[in-house]
């Protein structure tokens, strides 16, 4: 018996939930993004739906004005977590790498209509939050 026949397979864990948040994700906008669903206000475009490394694996969807970025960390709701908005199914974060960390509060001032546009495309999708009981 050669010790590659004695080795059984991995078991097959099924698809990453990041990578699955990200195609369902990447689908939706490339609908939805510029329509009455999830206007786009002048000027911005969808860049990028993706995983990315921070303190752990998460999907980031990437929105650019001009050379201003403005991206979404949207995650799988977990009420542990500190969340800009939280949906029936996802909380959103937001952030932009244009932007100093010291700085990161000046986003909102700067953002305010395209963070609470997709913040409300993200809900009406999913539906709101579940209360806590």
């Amino acid at each position: 018996m050669s010790s590659e026949a004695s080795h059984a397979p991995a078991p097959d864990t099924g698809p990453d939930p990041v990578d699955s948040v990200v195609a369902e994700l990447c689908a939706a906008l490339e609908k939805d993004f510029g329509t009455p669903l999830l206007p786009a206000p002048a000027g911005w475009v969808l860049a990028c739906v993706e995983p990315r490394d921070f303190r752990r694996r998460v999907p980031v969807v990437e929105l650019r004005h001009g050379d201003q970025r403005l991206c979404f960390i949207v995650t799988r709701t977990d009420p542990r977590e500190p969340a800009y908005k939280r949906t029936a199914r996802h909380d959103v974060t937001y952030f932009s790498e244009d932007v100093p960390d010291e700085e990161q509060d000046k986003i909102y001032r700067r953002d305010r209509e395209m963070i609470e546009t997709f913040a409300r495309w993200l809900s009406n999708r999913d539906g709101p939050a579940k209360s806590p009981r």
